[in-house]
Parts: C-alpha cells; sequence; structure tokens
C-alpha cells in the first residue's frame, strides 16, 4: 500500500469569489501568515484586499468576500489559515431566569411524556385565539 498524500493541482490562476488568485498571491498569503501567525483573519482578509485593490463601489474594502475566498483556498489546501479568534459577538451572556408568571407552572419532562402537541400560530391580532390561559391552563380548540 502506498503512502500517498492528495496535492491540489492548478495552473497558475484560480478565480474564486470572481477574484483571480495567482501562483505568487497565495505565496504572498502564506508567506503573511508565517510571517505573522498571530494575525488576525480579519486583518489577513483587510491587507489581501488591499493587495489585490479589492474593493466595493464606494471604495470600502471587500473584505468579507476576501474572508471566504481565504477560508475557499484553506479548504482546497493551499494556504493554512491563523486560528479563530474568539469573536466579541458570540461570548455567551449570563441569562436571566426566565420570568414565569404566577399561577403557571414549569413543565419538567420528556417531550414523548406530554403526548401529542400542536403549535399554532396566532397573529399578533389574533391573541385571544391563544390557548395558553393566564391560569396556567390549557383551553380546549375552538370548535372542539
Amino acid at each position: 500500500m502506498l503512502n500517498t498524500v492528495w496535492v491540489p493541482c492548478y495552473q497558475g490562476v484560480m478565480v474564486i469569489c470572481g477574484r483571480e488568485f495567482s501562483d505568487e498571491l497565495i505565496g504572498r498569503i502564506s508567506a503573511g501568515i508565517k510571517a505573522e501567525p498571530a494575525i488576525s483573519r480579519r486583518e489577513l482578509s483587510r491587507r489581501v484586499c488591499r493587495w489585490m485593490d479589492w474593493t466595493a463601489p464606494n471604495g470600502s474594502l471587500k473584505d468579507m468576500a476576501c474572508r471566504t475566498a481565504l477560508l475557499k483556498l484553506e479548504r482546497r489546501g493551499l494556504i493554512r489559515l491563523p486560528e479563530p479568534q474568539g469573536s466579541r459577538l458570540f461570548i455567551a451572556r449570563e441569562q436571566a431566569p426566565l420570568d414565569i408568571p404566577d399561577g403557571i407552572d414549569r413543565i419538567c419532562c420528556a417531550l414523548e411524556q406530554l403526548g401529542d402537541i400542536a403549535l399554532v400560530p396566532i397573529d399578533p391580532g389574533q391573541r385571544s385565539r391563544s390557548r395558553m390561559r393566564p391560569t396556567g391552563s390549557i383551553s380546549a380548540p375552538p370548535g372542539a
């Protein structure tokens, strides 16, 4: 049995996200990552946008399109991106306990133990059709 490794092949220029990535550019990206292993993916993509003059009609850098292209290059085995740095947007916040009104009991059981459940969408103007009542009981459907 041969010990082989798949190596992606392409002919000098690859088009990703509508932009051409040459051997030279891919080498420059790899060299930049090796020179600054702690660079953020955002900063890397902004740098690549400047190298390629990749901008929107309003002049802003096409940062997200470039990040997509860089990820595709990595998935094809052509570059190795730095590890993602945690985004502040996705830091889990401690949630406040659920405020359950008086008279409504918590249901603590497996879903199967509840029996048949129907979720019925109710338009905002039809709240009176809701089967949940402030007392915690569930009413029978209209016409039942």
